[in-house]
């Protein structure tokens, strides 16, 4: 899938306009270059200290470093598998797990509660700026459809992080019911599965149902401005970088419709349909900017620059703190950190 990603990007620019998207790279400059590098590593970095934040909050401490590798490794996983950042998140709770000892219920109830922190921002940017699209901008109509998609999985998410769960209450008396019927007319091969899949579906609930608990009582009111603000921040970030290089290609165009664009081929990207969102995020943003006056070649030039910030420079950090984390910087064992990792 990674693949056909970068192949969408080829076919893209060879239908659009090789020469004309060269001739528009021609015209990058070093110090914008380094001034973006600088910005996404300040991303990077605002991103683990919202998880150093609650980390930290537990008895066991993790210095921002090994944070932000962990979470580069993470992102790794994000870039090159389609998991709606899911993916890079299941990663960084496991390797988190293992530099710090830290059960994965507390660790999931941590990553629960970012994930919110996180999304609120960008939803409120997204409800915002389709709002002023829908009035002043054409945008696709796919685009409202993957805005409903991120919706439902923010309200899933803002479920997980404020429900109260009862322990001694999940759903195994429904579990039951259903596998002793079940029971009564399968065979018994039949019926051990039945069993063993039951037991590992209350295993999984009575895990989020921990999780989903210690996420509500997580984080105090003042935590969470903190954590909103740098969310907010993080997301703004995003359309400056565009608006830097849009700019510096020439495309005269306000900072406004570059959010628009960039929130919108985000938004796209996030539908897990290609690794990193490769292919979706690159032709949302040519045809956004091709809607709004500028050439389809232009709009790929723009993408495909600020990918290479955004996507390609993290992707090699992140490549080279997974193979720091695998062969360097190895967690002690069980034994040797005196704390139980299960």
């Amino acid at each position: 899938m990674w693949v056909i990603g970068i192949t969408t990007i080829t076919g893209l620019a060879i239908y659009f306009g090789r020469a004309e998207i060269v001739e528009a790279f021609s015209r990058a400059e070093l110090p914008v270059i380094l001034l973006l590098v600088l910005l996404q590593i300040i991303t990077l970095s605002l991103t683990s200290l919202q998880w150093q934040l609650l980390i930290n909050k537990d008895e066991r401490k993790l210095s921002l470093g090994r944070i932000l590798a962990i979470n580069m490794a993470g992102n790794y996983v994000e870039s090159v598998t389609p998991s709606v950042k899911l993916g890079g998140e299941a990663a960084k709770i496991f390797l988190l797990n293992r530099h710090s000892g830290i059960s994965y219920a507390k660790l999931t109830a941590i990553m629960i509660a970012l994930k919110f922190y996180s999304l609120l921002p960008f939803l409120i940017l997204i409800i915002l700026v389709l709002g002023l699209a829908f009035i002043a901008y054409d945008v696709p109509v796919f685009v409202f459809t993957a805005f409903l998609l991120l919706a439902v999985f923010f309200a899933f998410v803002a479920w997980l992080h404020f429900r109260k769960s009862d322990h001694r209450r999940t759903g195994s008396i429904n579990l039951n019911e259903t596998a002793n019927r079940m029971e009564e007319e399968v065979n018994s091969i039949k019926r051990k599965v039945m069993q063993g899949v039951k037991n590992k579906v209350l295993v999984i609930v009575r895990f989020f149902n921990q999780a989903s608990e210690h996420s509500r009582n997580l984080v105090s009111q003042h935590e969470r401005i903190f954590l909103i603000s740098i969310s907010a921040i993080i997301w703004l970030a995003y359309p400056l970088k565009v608006y830097l290089v849009s700019n510096m290609l020439g495309l005269n165009t306000g900072f406004l419709i570059v959010a628009v664009i960039t929130y919108t081929a985000y938004l796209v990207s996030m539908v897990p349909l290609l690794p990193g969102g490769l292919g979706s995020f690159e032709a949302t943003m040519a045809l956004m900017f091709s809607l709004n006056g500028f050439s389809p070649a232009e709009g790929l030039a723009v993408a495909l620059l600020s990918r290479l910030i955004t996507y390609w420079f993290p992707l090699l950090l992140s490549a080279f703190s997974t193979a720091y984390l695998a062969y360097v910087d190895r967690p002690l064992s069980v034994l040797d950190k005196g704390v139980d990792c299960k």
